[in-house]
């Protein structure tokens, strides 16, 4: 069968451990729609919700920077959270039923483009799980970090999400010393630490899953920016893109936010193409970027408050589509995997 990757870069269960998720809403026999978004300030309105609504998603993932903290007092944060989530729309969208996860960036954190470092990253945690009304006996709790993975779907249309977290453990960034972005690659250090990655190993080597989501914070794909991504790390991106390249899953997939822009960007690894879907942000954009270098861009770059949105139809092969669409459920762009 051919496999099929989506790389979606913006919390984690004990490999032994499966959650099965959503509880609340039954897959449509033929179709599993899930939807995604990031970077969304609490004291603006977002006006994303009721778009997303219109397609009943049974998921919804925060991809990060959920509120903008930015603060190691953990009263500031959770007096963001908690006008985030008393928005009228997001409540309304709550109501609804859909399931709501999701993982952290670096706003949400507590710290822009922090790191391992971070001093309050304990509290930080906690807030974040409250948001996202992790129950108290969630295993997430009790272990280093944010990453998680949920498992939903009757056999044959089984689906995976995996979330990681691209801040607890992440090494030093290596500042940039040519001038031309804030960081370059380094030759050495960690994004996802080693308990974690030995986690993500296990996940990704199950063959009882269709479909399989991988949710990364930060870019994987593009490369040509001076900030955030995994190129920082390219010891990190390729041993993340050989370990995808392992899954026996149909369609394998990554998403990402933290850019402010919107796009899809694909590589081929071997005779596999590997895509890496950015939406960001839901409430504001970088709306003066409308050109920027990557090689592997596939779409137009989309400057305009935005969400994503997964739709798999269930058929002899599972047909993954992936859709970038903004206010108002304006559709920026689509593209079907492997086509």
């Amino acid at each position: 069968m051919k496999i099929r990757y989506l790389i979606m870069s913006a919390v984690i269960l004990a490999a032994c451990n499966t959650k099965e998720q959503p509880d609340e809403k039954t897959t449509s026999t033929n179709k599993t729609t899930i939807a995604f978004g990031s970077c969304a300030i609490q004291d603006s309105v977002n006006l994303i919700w009721d778009a997303v609504a219109t397609h009943n998603p049974e998921v919804f993932i925060w991809l990060g920077d959920n509120i903008y903290g930015d603060s190691e007092d953990p009263n500031v944060l959770a007096e963001k959270y908690a006008r985030q989530k008393a928005q009228v729309g997001y409540q309304q969208f709550l109501k609804s039923g859909v399931k709501v996860i999701g993982t952290w960036d670096d706003h949400d954190y507590g710290a822009n483009d922090g790191g391992k470092e971070f001093p309050a990253r304990e509290e930080s945690k906690a807030l974040m799980l409250e948001f996202l009304d992790v129950p108290q006996d969630d295993p997430v709790r009790d272990y280093p970090g944010v990453y998680q993975q949920y498992t939903f779907g009757e056999e044959g249309k089984r689906v995976k999400i995996i979330l990681l977290d691209t801040r607890w453990f992440r090494d030093a960034l290596a500042p940039d010393t040519t001038g031309r972005g804030r960081y370059m690659a380094a030759s050495e250090g960690s994004m996802l630490g080693d308990a974690q990655w030995r986690w993500l190993e296990d996940q990704v080597r199950q063959t009882d899953v269709d479909v399989l989501l991988v949710g990364s914070s930060i870019q994987a794909i593009s490369e040509e920016h001076g900030f955030e991504k995994w190129a920082n790390f390219p010891h990190e991106q390729k041993r993340l893109y050989d370990l995808l390249a392992q899954s026996s899953a149909a369609t394998v997939a990554i998403l990402s936010g933290d850019r402010h822009l919107a796009e899809v960007s694909r590589i081929k690894i071997d005779d596999k193409w590997l895509y890496d879907i950015t939406s960001s942000g839901m409430t504001h954009v970088y709306a003066q970027k409308t050109i920027e270098p990557n090689a592997h861009r596939i779409s137009p770059l989309v400057a305009r408050r935005n969400w994503g949105l997964i739709e798999i139809i269930w058929d002899e092969t599972p047909e993954t589509r992936v859709e970038i669409r903004g206010i108002n459920d304006t559709l920026y762009y689509q593209h079907t995997l492997g086509q």
